[in-house]
């Protein structure tokens, strides 16, 4: 019994045993996994990256179709940034509200018209935990009053309409946005600027854009901007309901109203 159990462990007469592998054979597998490894990674690097480009796209153009929605619903009007005199018992997205009297932000406004859909205020991009970084041109969205019976503040004003905007197609009204760190808010060339991400600076949301020239007295004192999140670039949305994506210093965030190259004021 053990000679046959030896036999078949040998196998046949004339047949070559296996044999280990070579410290050397096994450094070349080594040598090789790694070179295949740093030519693959790269590659699915990028590949990830474009995923999240694509659904922030994706986003973005739901925030403009639910835009074009509320803007037929409301004689033309653009969503405003905050609404008064709404319960806050309502709120889901910024339960906060937005401005000194605790409005309901933007986000709430349009969440029906884009199928109560929260996620389309976020930014893929960004680290888990970081949220409502898709953010309103502060400088053209209206706060609404709807106090019955009270005077509105001289801040509040009507809905801004599409039809009043001279140059609707070059005119950003959304944007990837975000806090920029101390360090980079003082520069002028929007594509050095660093996202903050530290959670004892802020809250890590950022649903609005401050449009300041560099003269201006909060330009680094509230330093919420256009940042480039993929790829060198930024996701954007436009007042006549189309999305690109283009590089932050491409739209003239820091150039005074009305400058050739600018293209947040409308004008």
């Amino acid at each position: 019994m053990q000679k046959l159990l030896s036999v078949h462990l040998e196998g046949p007469p004339g047949q070559r045993r296996g044999h280990a592998f070579t410290l050397i054979e096994l450094l070349v597998v080594i040598a090789i996994i790694a070179i295949l490894a740093a030519l693959l990674l790269p590659a699915l690097a990028r590949a990830k990256d474009k995923a999240k480009a694509t659904q922030c796209m994706n986003n973005m153009k739901q925030l403009l179709l639910g835009s074009r929605m509320y803007a037929d619903d409301n004689d033309d009007g653009l969503p405003p940034y905050g609404i008064a005199g709404i319960p806050p018992n309502t709120f889901v997205v910024v339960r906060s509200g937005v401005n000194t009297s605790n409005d309901r932000g933007w986000p709430d406004n349009l969440l029906s018209y884009v199928g109560k859909n929260t996620n389309v205020f976020n930014c893929p991009a960004n680290p888990p935990g970081i949220s409502w970084n898709i953010g309103i041109n502060l400088n053209l969205a209206r706060s609404i009053w709807c106090y019955a019976g009270v005077a509105a503040p001289s801040s509040y004003t009507s809905l801004l309409k599409c039809s009043s905007v001279p140059h609707p197609t070059t005119t950003v009204y959304y944007a990837d946005s975000g806090l920029i760190t101390d360090a980079s808010a003082s520069s002028t060339n929007p594509d050095s600027w660093v996202e903050d991400f530290d959670p004892t600076h802020h809250s890590g949301q950022a649903s609005w854009i401050d449009w300041r020239s560099v003269s201006d007295p909060n330009w680094t004192s509230l330093p919420t901007r256009v940042v480039n999140r993929h790829s060198g670039r930024a996701e954007m949305g436009f007042v006549d309901f189309h999305a690109e994506i283009r590089k932050a210093s491409a739209i003239g965030f820091y150039l005074p109203a009305g400058t050739p190259g600018e293209m947040w004021s409308g004008q």
